[in-house]
């Protein structure tokens, strides 16, 4: 990760060799950061498309990356 003049963190995650995006959409993601004074942070990405929550699993929301294939778009259009 890097961090830009503005504190901003970035992550590239290139594509695969065929040219696939590495993470299934749908994943589940988040950010684990070790705080300068030695403590763990979980945070879900600022710019993240979905978010959701469970409440009969945890009161906590979820991230999800959303990536959808071009067929998948397609068939859900009004």
């Amino acid at each position: 990760m890097k961090k830009d003049e503005f504190g901003t963190w970035s992550v590239l995650v290139p594509n695969l060799s065929d040219g696939r995006c590495p993470i299934p959409h749908g994943s589940k993601i988040k950010i684990s950061m070790v705080t300068p004074h030695g403590e763990r942070i979980d945070r879900l990405p600022a710019w993240a498309r979905r978010v959701t929550q469970n409440l009969a699993v945890s009161p906590i929301y979820d991230a999800e990356f959303w990536n959808p294939p071009t067929a998948l778009c397609l068939a859900t259009r009004w």
